[in-house]
């Protein structure tokens, strides 16, 4: 009794919010890449770990809308489950890491502010080159008070 047109809805459905994901996914890959090519122009100060992070995120984003877009298309199970076991790690994953965000968003500035610390105090040592060091002091601005 008109089931047939429920499952064509639906199907619609899910391949229109599968192809805006993929979009979205686009948008963050490309988004990862321009911040990894940034982060290779600032001669090593800026480490590579948080845009390779946001690329990996942007291509499984970006796989699984595919998968999930061609997969209702086609109306394929293989494909549609695939879809659905990247989106289950990528909610793992942003679970694990809000969490690891909540837990430490004390320490997180301390953290930083003894990194730069010790690289300014031992120059022997250090992993960052002055250069960058006085890259970083000369051209990043603080907040804007109002």
């Amino acid at each position: 009794m008109g089931t047939s047109g429920d499952h064509h809805c639906l199907r619609c459905m899910v391949t229109f919010f599968n192809a805006i994901t993929f979009f979205g996914g686009a948008f963050i890959t490309a988004w990862g890449i321009y911040l990894i090519v940034e982060a290779g122009r600032s001669a090593g100060s800026l480490p590579m770990t948080y845009p390779a992070l946001i690329t990996t995120f942007g291509i499984l984003i970006f796989i699984a809308a595919f998968l999930g877009c061609f997969g209702s298309l086609k109306n394929s199970v293989c494909l549609l489950t695939v879809s659905c076991v990247i989106i289950s790690i990528l909610m793992v994953c942003e679970i694990v890491i809000a969490t690891l965000i909540f837990v430490y968003q004390g320490t997180f500035v301390t953290v930083i502010g003894e990194a730069l610390k010790y690289e300014i105090q031992n120059p022997q040592n250090a992993t960052i080159d002055r250069e960058s060091i006085y890259n970083l002091q000369k051209n990043v601005k603080g907040p804007k008070y109002i």
